[in-house]
């Protein structure tokens, strides 16, 4: 994993960002006449994927030439998508459904329907189950990937979730509740698949937005896009044990090594924090930097 690519809705393009000199490279995917609004990544083969917002499609970037090698129209307001089995599962916020893309023959195959303005998906590979956290119908929908088929929706105890993702084992599920617009912390949740329950919740900061794991030491790291920070959660006490300040609005984050990788969506920078030593270095991308993968 050399390189980080981040999607910038509000500069139709995709940043390439070198962890070894940690320097930009801009992937222009802009169309004439027409805004694009990437916002959702993922890596498949030698290319990347990305869920466009304002043109509803899905671009194909070839990480070799650094551009776009095509597009296809999906459905409205693509906000993210994952690959499994040679398929992109792509969730459309307004139809309100996760579209299933043969990526071999370039073709919709199914959609199945979602929550209210479906926002992101995880899928776990061992299992062949996707969670979808839906916005607007403050629940998450857990879809069966091998048969393509809905499974279950577990309701939540908060309100707008934003992101949400498998444990390692696919047991549970960890969703942030971003109660965006309240006058409250947000919350991570953690559900039972199987049972189809909360089990437990761990407050953060104001409307938390993503989520990446440590698994080897039972850590979370949250972005919290209202408060400019940053929260450090014990998975095996369930708790938060730290949190970093870092300005702006975090939005999209990653953890390679000793260092968390955060965009700033207000700020247009990307933040590199030493988890260690407690020190950071920014450099400038795209407008409104969201969605995030590393490859």
């Amino acid at each position: 994993m050399d390189y980080i690519y981040i999607c910038n809705t509000g500069s139709d393009s995709i940043s390439k960002v070198c962890l070894k000199d940690f320097k930009e490279k801009t992937i222009d995917i802009y169309k004439e006449h027409e805004r694009v609004g990437p916002h959702g990544i993922c890596g498949w083969k030698s290319y990347v994927l990305v869920a466009n917002n304002y043109n509803d499609t899905m671009s194909v970037l070839d990480i070799i030439e650094d551009k776009e090698m095509c597009n296809y129209y999906i459905g409205v307001h693509c906000n993210d998508l994952k690959v499994f089995k040679d398929h992109a599962y792509i969730v459309c916020g307004e139809s309100n459904t996760l579209v299933i893309f043969d990526l071999i023959n370039g073709k919709i195959i199914r959609e199945i329907p979602c929550g209210n303005m479906p926002h992101s998906i995880d899928i776990c590979l061992d299992t062949g189950m996707a969670v979808v956290a839906n916005m607007e119908s403050d629940d998450i929908s857990i879809i069966d990937c091998v048969k393509n088929e809905g499974l279950k929706t577990i309701k939540l105890y908060g309100s707008y979730p934003t992101k949400a993702v498998f444990s390692k084992d696919g047991e549970r599920v960890l969703t942030c509740e971003s109660n965006i617009g309240m006058d409250c912390n947000g919350k991570v949740n953690i559900a039972s698949v199987k049972s189809g329950r909360s089990i437990a919740t761990i407050e953060t900061g104001k409307s938390p937005v993503d989520i990446c794991i440590e698994w080897s030491k039972s850590m979370a790291f949250v972005s919290n896009f209202l408060d400019g920070t940053v929260s450090v959660l014990d998975l095996d006490i369930l708790e938060e044990v730290d949190r970093i300040y870092l300005g702006g609005m975090p939005r999209g984050i990653l953890k390679h090594k000793r260092c968390l990788y955060v965009g700033d969506n207000y700020n247009n920078i990307l933040n590199r924090y030493d988890i260690y030593k407690g020190n950071k270095n920014v450099i400038t991308i795209g407008k409104e930097p969201n969605g995030m993968t590393l490859i």
